[in-house]
Formats: structure tokens, C-alpha cells, sequence
């Protein structure tokens, strides 16, 4: 009778099998929400991503799948002034898959709708006629700005909800062309700028005047 020795020892490490962590949603526009979590998983398939709308929603029903290692989602269409609410696990596809528990829920509201159709119409050569489309039904106002001589925006008028028009006669001139964009606020948060709007003011006639 005998024992053979030892063979060599060997070892495995079993894959890690944990929820994602620090998971949390950020609206960016008044059109999408970016996720972000901790991949805390070794071999994952990848990652189940679950959404519900509403404040205190807790139906949730799977929107996509990211891949294996993505530690971070961008949904995109999304309605504005709307609060969604989102949640994350990871996924094993084999003969015995598996499912981790889910990560914490992380929830944000869209943006206000962005204005759209903006139009610039001088009325004469000191004067410009400024409307666009309000779209938002939750915006704390406008914020209108027009082109400067380096190219950049600079804000000209903070205005209220649901306005709609504006009048610039601020160092307007004759024969010069301005350029104009509008975004809707509500409280920290900008919506999307407008389309952009030009419009050349015409030469100077006897009368003109910021008064019309």
C-alpha cells in the first residue's frame, strides 16, 4: 500500500457577485438623464437597467441592457418636466446565470421644454421684433441673449414665464445684423437653447426711433 505525493497546489478565486454601487441619475436636458454607477461584479454579462415615471413611482420596467464593464447610461428622449426615476443590476448569461439585487433607486426631473420657432424681425433700423414658441409648462422664465463681436452670447433679458416676445431696442443700429438665441430656466436648470435667429436691420429713415 502507498500515496503517490502531492500534486501542485492550485488555486481560484470565485467572481464577485454585488449589486452595483453609488448609483445615481442626472437630467442634463429637458430630453435626457445620465446614469452612473460602481461596477462591483468580476464577470458580468452586463447590466439591466430599469426606469419608472412619476414622483414615488415604484413600477419599474426594464429600458436596456449595458455592456459588460459600462459604468454609465445616457437615456435620451425623454419628455421634459418629467421626474424619472431609475435603478441598475448586473447580469450573468451561462448555464447558471445570475441576477445581482438591485442597486439604490436615483431619481431627477427633466428640464423645462426648450422654446423653439425663433424669429428676429426688425421693425425699423433701431428696433427688433424677437417671438419664439413657449413650450414649458414649469419654467421660472427666459433668458434671452444675443451675439456679441467675438462670437459668444451674453445674456440681454431675463424674462418671465410663459413669455412668448420680446422687443430689443438696446444700442440697436442701421444696417447691422444681430443674432439671438432664447432657453427657458427653472431654478438652477437651463433648458436646450432655441434655434438661433438673425435678423439685419435696414438703413435709417426720418422718424425711427425706439418708439413705435
Amino acid at each position: 500500500q502507498w500515496d503517490s505525493g502531492y500534486s501542485n497546489a492550485s488555486t481560484a478565486t470565485t467572481s464577485t457577485i454585488a449589486a452595483p454601487g453609488s448609483f445615481a441619475a442626472s437630467a442634463v436636458t429637458d430630453t435626457r438623464t445620465d446614469l452612473s454607477w460602481a461596477d462591483n461584479t468580476t464577470d458580468e454579462t452586463g447590466f439591466k437597467i430599469e426606469r419608472c415615471e412619476g414622483e414615488g413611482c415604484s413600477n419599474y420596467v426594464e429600458i436596456t441592457t449595458a455592456a459588460a464593464n459600462a459604468t454609465t447610461y445616457s437615456n435620451t428622449g425623454l419628455t421634459p418636466s418629467v421626474n424619472y426615476c431609475y435603478r441598475v443590476r448586473a447580469y450573468k448569461t451561462a448555464t447558471c446565470g445570475w441576477n445581482t439585487v438591485y442597486s439604490n433607486e436615483s431619481c431627477d426631473q427633466t428640464y423645462s421644454a426648450s422654446p423653439t420657432a425663433l424669429t428676429a424681425t426688425p421693425v425699423n433700423s433701431m428696433v427688433i421684433q424677437l417671438n419664439w414658441t413657449d413650450n414649458a409648462a414649469d419654467e421660472d422664465g427666459y433668458e434671452l441673449e444675443v451675439q456679441i463681436f467675438n462670437g459668444k452670447f451674453v445674456r440681454i433679458a431675463t424674462l418671465a414665464a410663459d413669455a412668448a416676445s420680446f422687443t430689443d431696442t438696446m444700442s440697436i443700429e442701421p444696417e447691422k445684423q444681430y443674432k439671438y438665441r432664447v432657453r427657458a430656466y427653472r431654478g438652477a436648470d437651463n433648458s436646450p437653447y432655441s434655434n438661433e435667429a438673425t435678423a439685419t436691420t435696414p438703413a435709417y429713415l426720418t422718424g425711427d426711433s425706439t418708439c413705435y
